[in-house]
């Protein structure tokens, strides 16, 4: 016999539709769709129930979600792949869809951005002595989520402004 709180009534359907238009503005994730309901003071029991339609339905993908998310924030904010880790795990994407997001980043846009962002900073730092501007630089390229290998490697390299 099915349980009769499974079935969604009229209320339901108006609450999926806005949460349909709320998931159609921009990707979300399982987790910030729950909050939102939590928000819109859905009974937590009822829950799952939408977010699993919703799912059915395409409109939430955490895997989806986490790929343009990667994506997003290295492309436009230039954030390493740390970063994102964190942030990914802040929205309660597993760590499986986490690897794959940080995985489909192109290595070497990767690198090439970290080296630009370095010459940047770098040319404001004309001025100051060497090892105040290399910890600046380290600073910096820590803040923004990039790997202390990395960043290491390439202000040993002599080359770097010129790149």
């Amino acid at each position: 016999m099915k349980n009769p709180s499974s079935k969604i009534t009229s209320s339901d359907e108006a609450l999926i539709d806005r949460a349909k238009r709320w998931c159609a503005i921009q990707e979300r994730c399982s987790y910030d769709l729950r909050l939102k309901l939590k928000q819109w003071g859905l009974p937590e029991d009822e829950i799952p129930k939408i977010i699993s339609q919703l799912t059915k339905e395409g409109f939430i993908n955490d895997g989806r979600f986490a790929r343009m998310f990667a994506q997003g924030k290295f492309h436009n904010l230039k954030w390493g792949k740390i970063k994102i880790k964190l942030e990914l795990q802040r929205h309660h994407i597993s760590d499986e869809l986490t690897q794959q997001a940080i995985n489909s980043l192109d290595d070497e846009e990767y690198e090439t951005t970290l080296k630009k962002i370095l010459n940047n900073k770098r040319k404001s730092l004309l001025k100051e002595p060497p090892d105040i501007a290399r910890q600046k630089l380290i600073r910096l390229a820590l803040s923004k989520g990039y790997e202390p290998e990395m960043i290491y490697r390439l202000l040993n390299k002599t080359d770097l402004m010129e790149e």
